[in-house]
């Protein structure tokens, strides 16, 4: 193996504060993110020598991303639980933090509470944790927004994020125009929680929740929480085989369950709807 560039984040061991716990690279291969459990968090460009074609590391930005804020003082409280890169394409280089544990995941619980009193929303549990997605300004190299990002509500057992590719051609459409699909798919990713999966945007849709199929005999106060999970398929180099990216992700009790995704358009709204479903290794299904 040949060391072709290296970033330094702070002194060697294992430091709560210092980014590398959680790694995650910009699919076209533009950028590298790291992040610590604690939310600070590093960027580097990659750079490559027309010439010689020789990679490099340029352009470190650091800041504080755990609490949803580039410049905010480090509580020491919130704790990040998965980091990825989203596929956008052409466009900023962006990642997803999840994480939790911090002063404002515990308003967002309130809020929530108080709507579901005040409006009777059938909302699932309290939020007490919140998924962050940091842009990469490459020209100016700079955070977009000062660095505090999108900040959405998550559900309080969140504990993995799948991002999906931004290629249309690898989801089955209704419509014959793929252009509105791909513009949705461009940042979109998976929430995975205990019981749900929520499919999440930080503009183009609000989330949408599908629960996985119990296990036949499960006790009825024990949950399904996912332990493991991957994507297959949905490659820039698929060819545009429709309907080729799927998910698969280990409940605690050992069933596998496949997740696939499917958009469509309605001709007379400008606006599009967004469906997927969840399905067993026992062939039980649930769709919204």
């Amino acid at each position: 193996l040949l060391c072709v560039g290296a970033l330094s984040v702070g002194p060697s061991g294992c430091h709560r504060g210092g980014p590398g716990h959680y790694v995650a690279a910009d699919p076209s291969g533009r950028a590298i993110f790291a992040c610590s459990l604690d939310g600070h968090k590093a960027c580097a460009v990659v750079l490559r020598d027309k010439e010689t074609g020789e990679i490099k590391l340029g352009g470190k930005k650091r800041g504080w991303g755990g609490g949803g804020g580039g410049g905010r003082k480090v509580s020491g409280k919130a704790t990040v639980f998965d980091v990825i890169a989203l596929d956008v394409g052409s466009g900023r280089p962006a990642f997803a933090v999840l994480a939790g544990g911090d002063e404002e995941d515990g308003k967002y619980a309130q809020e929530r509470l108080a709507a579901r009193e005040a409006d009777g929303l059938d909302l699932p549990e309290e939020s007490l944790k919140h998924v962050t997605v940091f842009e990469l300004d490459l020209k100016s190299n700079s955070w977009v927004q000062e660095g505090k990002g999108w900040r959405m509500p998550a559900s309080s057992t969140g504990n993995g994020l799948l991002a999906l590719p931004f290629s249309s051609s690898s989801f089955p459409s209704s419509s014959s125009s793929s252009s509105s699909s791909s513009m949705i798919l461009s940042g979109a990713f998976l929430v995975l929680s205990e019981n749900w999966v929520g499919l999440k945007h930080r503009s183009a849709f609000k989330e949408l929740r599908v629960p996985f199929p119990r296990p036949q005999g499960l006790n009825p106060s024990m949950g399904v929480l996912p332990i493991a999970w991957a994507s297959i398929g949905g490659g820039r180099g698929e060819g545009g085989k429709e309907g080729g990216w799927r998910a698969i992700v280990q409940g605690e009790w050992g069933d596998l369950y496949e997740i696939r995704v499917g958009f469509s358009s309605s001709a007379s709204s400008s606006s599009s709807s967004s469906s997927y479903s969840s399905s067993s290794s026992s062939s039980s299904s649930s769709s919204a």
